[in-house]
């Protein structure tokens, strides 16, 4: 019977569609899906994104997808939800497709029931507008049912290649979704390599390697122009574990979720006591069977289809298990996904062989695991439960009230510091108001867009209310309040009272231990400063004497590395009791455009009521890695608020510079403004903020001091290149960074220092006693200075030697080794990897040997041999002759040294 004229067929495909309209009743919206819909809007509008935004993975035919569904039926959750719901109803039907070619029709029935009753996490992404993962599995198991075909159908030449062909534009869509398409490519590769060992010889192999790389083309196009950063994300996703650990994790915490044991991770289970682990044991007992089976036919599998499709898919389940397992992809149980259609076509397997049997215990045993599975589906289905009715359009009518509430008022902007609100709400008031995270917002237009609005809101819940509040409170800024449901909205800033910076002059500063110079913080330069020593709470301070009693009401706090501001700060008058706490969150609170900001930034600023003393302490209350200041200032009430007008100071020329987009020259307006007026903070918070958005601080120490020097500012661009000198090994020069430097010397007419450094870096890059030995293509030995002829005991031998470091070369090690006939000594010098921002060519270095001969070196002569290693592994490179050649061992002989007799060294 066909399954077109079974009833069974309909009916069960009925069943899948009512159970994820049922869903669609009340869709659910996260922030990862509320992406998913802003993508789009915005394809509407002419974007055309390739990957998830801020990301270099993650395919995204759901926002395409979206856009038509926004385009024909509106924007909603509904229509962003219903491009996942038609994926899982094409996936159900080429689960029943793979089922039935593999084991025939009833198989195939059986199979759409267990996609069809599932845990309520594997059914929520069925409408789960996620960017792809629904669309993921369905093209796996088109591959799949390729791979089906092949093994259980006598197919002509011209099908075969169709069936390739088709195989491989899945495989490349699949791709640009998500490398896991690796699970069903490895199970489909092995049942084609089954049937037909040769089949990559064939026409239409190579037809389906075509259509593999246009299928994945925009994942190619995408990372050839961008670095090919996508090879690198697997990194985020995985976790320090052993790999016992992660097999812990899988199989005790992550499994249970997808198999419906379990709502999520350590909670209950549905059922009580023994009855928990149903589906679990009958999903065991399904893939023992097929195992048991396969194991005992194995000389059987290419002349039974059958049998190799129980073969296939335990190849499927054991890839999908062991890509997660093996790269520790841990983090959630979504990346066991790719499991539960290879489960289906396992339990309906299994049914029918223990039909064969025993139909009570083929009924007994898929009833048992339906029930057990549909006990958390059902309950999970907000429409057939009136309390989770009501709760759901309550939380809809909080977010309503919230949105008519920010339009009433004209707040069409606003900030709010979770992920996993910002987007949702974002999409839900279809841009109508738009909330953006104030730092990592996925779109950064977005932040843009709220940073430049002169009139911006905060919607904060109730868990960052008093952090929210502390900061304005500690910045003296008000706002008015307004509590809609869960949310706070704080908007209507008035801005702290007037202050003005206290003289610096005659100030003293001490601090606890740590680095620098205490009187670096009131130098007025921005390359200095100190950083304290790591330790407990309050073991970091800074102190300082103001010379006389004031009249004081803040301080200012500036550091170079805004990630290590104090969590907790606390100010006192000397040794008395804190008057002021800033809980800072790792946030600093700075008053621009008419409202706060807030944002992991370069200055911290404390502002308390006025007090009169001489002495203020701040101290970390927290614990500390290590707390960099780089300039501190002290702020008064202002005597008088009136501005008197006259000439703009350079301060103001900065700030209108920057306002009319003239970013550069608004950076060095403020480095004027830092030196016509040292004792002013904003001077110097205008340049760290400017510097920030210019990309400065992100950029390669190399790029940032050529860029600093190309703005004419020297002494940023002087501190740069020491920074980066500071880096490098002990006895390691480097040419490119000397030629760097001769030409900032020369800019700045030191003659003589520019020409001695161009002869260190000629003598760097081309040095005696050329070699030309490449270590693993990356590292290639240029030469060395001929070594001493004769040395003795407890003197030293002295060696140099020139690399030359390919542009994606890492950090090495190099080693000597001194070897005679009686034994061996010798010592390792590291070498740092290509430095980015000097050229995009090789870099060439020098490294210096020092090895003290042991006393107990026995005389004669040694040979001086060279290796390199990995850091990481340990391993040695192998050394390739004029990196052609590949030279035996993995050392390469310099020459010779004779070692000298103890005896003859009073000689």
């Amino acid at each position: 019977m066909t399954a077109t004229r079974d009833w069974r067929f309909w009916a069960l495909v009925g069943l899948f569609v009512l159970l994820v309209g049922l869903q669609l009743a009340a869709p659910r919206l996260d922030s990862d899906q509320a992406v998913t819909g802003l993508m789009g809007l915005h394809i509407l509008r002419g974007e055309f994104p390739v990957f998830f935004w801020s990301q270099e993975h993650a395919g995204i035919p759901e926002s395409y997808g979206a856009a038509v569904s926004f385009f024909l039926l509106g924007v909603s959750r509904w229509t962003l939800n219903l491009v996942p719901s038609l994926a899982a109803v094409g996936l159900a039907l080429a689960v029943y497709r793979t089922g039935a070619v593999l084991f025939g029709h009833g198989a195939g029935l059986l199979a759409i029931l267990f996609v069809t009753i599932v845990s309520p996490y594997v059914a929520s992404h069925y409408v789960l507008a996620r960017a792809y993962y629904i669309e993921h599995l369905l093209v796996g198991q088109v591959l799949l049912l390729g791979a089906a075909l092949w093994l259980a159908r006598p197919l002509s030449e011209a099908a075969k290649s169709r069936t390739l062909v088709a195989m491989g534009l899945a495989g490349g869509v699949g791709l640009y979704f998500g490398f896991q398409i690796v699970d069903a490519v490895v199970p489909a590769a092995f049942a084609l390599l089954l049937v037909d060992p040769g089949f990559v010889l064939r026409r239409g192999a190579w037809l389906g390697l075509g259509a593999f790389f246009l299928g994945s083309a925009p994942f190619w196009i995408h990372n050839a122009s961008h670095g090919w950063g996508s090879f690198a994300t697997g990194l985020r996703f995985q976790r320090d574990e052993s790999l016992m650990e992660a097999l812990d994790s899988i199989f005790s915490n992550r499994l249970p979720v997808l198999l419906g044991v379990r709502e999520w991770v350590r909670t209950p289970p549905y059922l009580p006591g023994p009855l928990a682990f149903t589906a679990p044991a009958i999903v065991v007992a399904a893939l023992g069977l097929l195992a048991v089976r396969v194991g005992r036919g194995i000389q059987r599998l290419r002349r039974d289809p059958a049998l190799a499709g129980e073969a296939m898919l335990l190849v499927a389940a054991a890839t999908a298990v062991g890509v997660v397992w093996v790269g520790r992809f841990t983090w959630v149980p979504r990346y066991l996904l790719p499991l539960m259609p290879i489960l289906a076509l396992i339990l309906a397997r299994a049914s029918q062989l223990v039909w064969r049997r025993s139909r009570i215990a083929a009924i007994a045993g898929a009833a048992a695991y339906v029930a057990a599975v549909g006990v958390g589906y059902f309950g999970d289905l907000t429409v057939l439960w009136p309390s989770s009715w009501q709760t759901y359009w309550t939380r809809r009518g909080e977010d309503m009230a919230l949105f008519a509430f920010l339009q009433s008022q004209g707040l069409r902007h606003a900030y709010a510091y979770e992920y996993w609100l910002a987007p949702r709400l974002t999409f839900d008031a279809a841009e109508a108001v738009i909330v953006a995270d104030p730092v990592n917002d996925r779109y950064p237009p977005y932040t843009r867009a709220v940073d430049a609005s002169p009139r911006p809101a905060y919607i904060v819940r109730r868990g960052d209310l008093a952090l929210f509040e502390n900061w304005l409170r500690a910045s003296g800024i008000r706002a008015q309040r307004v509590q809609l449901g869960p949310y706070f909205v704080l908007s209507d800033f008035v801005p702290p009272a007037k202050a003005v910076p206290v003289p610096r002059a005659g100030w003293r500063v001490t601090t606890s231990p740590g680095t620098g110079e205490p009187g670096a913080l009131v130098d007025g330069r921005l390359t200095s400063g100190w950083s304290s020593a790591p330790g407990p709470a309050r073991s970091a301070w800074v102190e300082v004497d103001l010379g006389q009693p004031r009249r004081v009401a803040g301080v200012t706090i500036l550091t170079d590395d805004p990630t290590r501001i104090p969590g907790f700060l606390e100010v006192a008058a000397g040794d008395g009791p804190p008057f002021a706490r800033l809980d800072t969150h790792g946030f600093t609170v700075t008053w621009r455009n008419g409202a706060p900001r807030t944002a992991p930034g370069p200055a911290l600023t404390v502002r308390f009521a006025p007090i009169e003393t001489r002495h203020l302490r701040l101290t970390s209350a927290g614990d500390t890695p290590g707390w960099p200041v780089t300039e501190l200032f002290v702020l008064a009430p202002a005597s008088d608020p009136r501005r008197v007008a006259g000439t703009p100071s350079p301060l103001e020329m900065a700030r209108r510079l920057e306002a009319a987009g003239a970013r550069e020259a608004a950076l060095l307006r403020y480095r004027v403004a830092m030196e016509a007026q040292p004792d002013d903070p904003e001077g110097y918070i205008g340049f760290l903020r400017l510097a920030a958005d210019l990309g400065l601080d992100r950029a390669s120490p190399a790029a940032r001091a050529a860029r600093f020097l190309g703005l004419g500012l020297a002494d940023e661009a002087r501190a740069a290149y020491d920074a980066l000198i500071r880096t490098l090994p002990p006895d390691v020069s480097h040419a490119e960074l000397a030629r760097a430097m001769a030409i900032m010397a020369a800019r700045l007419g030191e003659t003589e220092r520019a020409r001695r450094l161009e002869a260190d870096a000629d003598a760097i890059a081309y040095p005696r006693g050329r070699v030309h030995t490449a270590f693993g293509h990356r590292l290639e030995l240029t030469g060395c200075d001929p070594p001493p002829d004769r040395v003795r005991p407890r003197q030293t031998l002295e060696l140099a030697c020139g690399w030359r470091l390919s542009p994606d070369g890492a950090p090495l090690v190099t080693s000597v080794q001194v070897r005679g006939p009686h034994g061996a000594f010798g010592g390792e010098r590291a070498l740092p990897g290509w430095i980015p921002g000097l050229g995009t060519g090789p870099q060439h270095l020098v490294g210096r040997w020092r090895l003290v001969v042991p006393d107990d070196a026995r005389p004669g002569r040694h040979r001086i041999l060279v290796g390199v290693r990995q850091p990481s592994s340990g391993h040695m490179l192998r050394g390739w002759w004029a990196g052609i050649l590949p030279l035996p061992g993995h050392r390469i002989e310099l020459g010779t040294v004779e070692v000298l007799p103890a005896a003859a060294a009073g000689g």
